[in-house]
């Protein structure tokens, strides 16, 4: 798996399936005061038409957006997924479980 790095957002586009951008603030002082973690790219697929079509990590390109700072990012290629998104939004049970 190779990390690349880009300040370029332009190349970057949001699915309908990941929940929208709310809760980002927490993540949005993290990054202020320590950058961009390079353990925690965010995880795209490519397009036909050549954009990275955001798989993982909405809240993280969002933030790193506002704060334009370099964001790292991993394509899947064909094969087997780097990462299984969700199938649907979240529920309310799945956002009560996870905080």
């Amino acid at each position: 798996m190779t990390i690349a790095w880009t300040s370029n957002y332009e190349i970057f586009e949001t699915n309908g399936i990941n929940r929208e951008v709310k809760r980002f603030k927490p993540l949005l002082k993290s990054m202020e005061r320590y950058g961009y973690v390079e353990a925690f790219p965010i995880y795209v697929k490519r397009t036909r038409d050549g954009k990275l079509e955001v798989i993982d990590g909405h809240h993280r390109l969002y933030c790193a957006r506002l704060l334009k700072i370099k964001i790292a990012y991993c394509v899947q290629n064909d094969g087997p997924p780097m990462y299984e998104p969700p199938t649907s939004r979240w529920t309310l049970e799945d956002w009560l479980t996870s905080h």
